[in-house]
């Protein structure tokens, strides 16, 4: 009846529910067009590697990218490794001497496939690094295979979309705490070798449907 039916201006007033996501959870479960890649880093027939129980390194990402494998060399093939792997945000230096810092991605055991075959793990939780950012990861699996580097921080491998740094090795136990009987447990550099899987997103492409380990938060 030609009321007047816009009215301006008015305010929302309630509460807004939503969630907070860190670096290494990814905003979406289900990729938009995500471009499949591996980078390779070894061919398995280096002379100059080591068996360690685990090794630790830096990614940076050139573009926004979601890291999902890790495939690796081992000094043999033994059955039921325990295996885990390790990150956080930023650098690892200042953070090997204890689990404090990091976060677990992954926890199960594997049959490693020697040194010529690549021993597999698929990350149960992906990670996801920014454009610029920096990642570490630790890999532990007792008898993977690290290769011996020339300085600690090295670019010893990279593409268009992500940059591997030279790390460290660390043996005996799982964190510089651990050490046997006083023993030297850091050994550096190292580097990973094996091959990495990733997606790249585009800018219009975020990485996930549904978050992983969101902070519920009220606004």
């Amino acid at each position: 009846n030609g009321w007047k039916c816009k009215f301006s201006p008015r305010t929302f007033e309630g509460r807004i529910g939503y969630n907070v996501f860190t670096g290494t959870s990814p905003p979406r479960d289900n990729p938009a067009n995500p471009t499949p890649t591996t980078l390779v880093t070894y061919d398995g027939r280096s002379k100059d590697w080591w068996s360690t129980y685990g090794i630790m390194f830096e990614i940076k990402a050139r573009e926004d990218v979601e890291i999902t494998s890790f495939s690796f060399y081992t000094v043999s093939t033994s059955k039921k490794t325990k295996t885990e792997i390790w990150t956080r945000d930023g650098p690892y230096k200042g953070y090997t001497a204890s689990s404090f810092g990091w976060e677990k991605i992954y926890s199960g055991d594997i049959d490693h496939r020697g040194p010529y075959e690549l021993t597999v793990v698929k990350l149960k939780t992906s990670v996801y690094i920014q454009e610029g950012e920096t990642a570490s990861f630790y890999i532990v699996s007792p008898g993977i295979i690290s290769v011996k580097a020339k300085k600690e921080g090295e670019t010893v491998a990279q593409d268009d979309a992500i940059e591997l740094y030279a790390g460290i090795a660390l043996d005996y136990d799982y964190w510089e705490d651990g050490c046997i009987n006083g023993w030297k447990c850091k050994f550096s550099p190292r580097t990973f070798e094996g091959r990495i899987g990733y997606n790249v997103f585009t800018g219009t492409s975020p990485p996930r449907d549904n978050p992983a380990n969101p902070t519920p938060t009220t606004l």
